[in-house]
């Protein structure tokens, strides 16, 4: 991706120590940023998903917080 492209702020939760060691990196990497590594690990971590599942269509609307506990249909 190109790196003039408009960034877009996200939230979620973390395993505090998985962030902890993230921090840690990009402290102690010149020129790297916490968000960087998030941006190049889900990039990375979705293009291993596609290779084994394909590439997906996009959602058809908005998404709700959390993962559904009933996969089977909305009611």
């Amino acid at each position: 991706m190109s790196e003039n492209k408009r960034k877009v702020v996200v939230t979620g939760r973390m395993d505090p120590e998985l962030l902890a060691r993230a921090k840690s990196m990009a402290y102690w990497t010149p020129g790297l940023t916490l968000s960087r590594i998030m941006e190049e690990g889900l990039r990375t971590y979705l293009e291993e998903l596609e290779k084994t599942h394909g590439k997906q269509k996009p959602a058809p609307g908005p998404l709700r917080n959390g993962r559904p506990l009933d996969m089977g249909g909305m009611k």
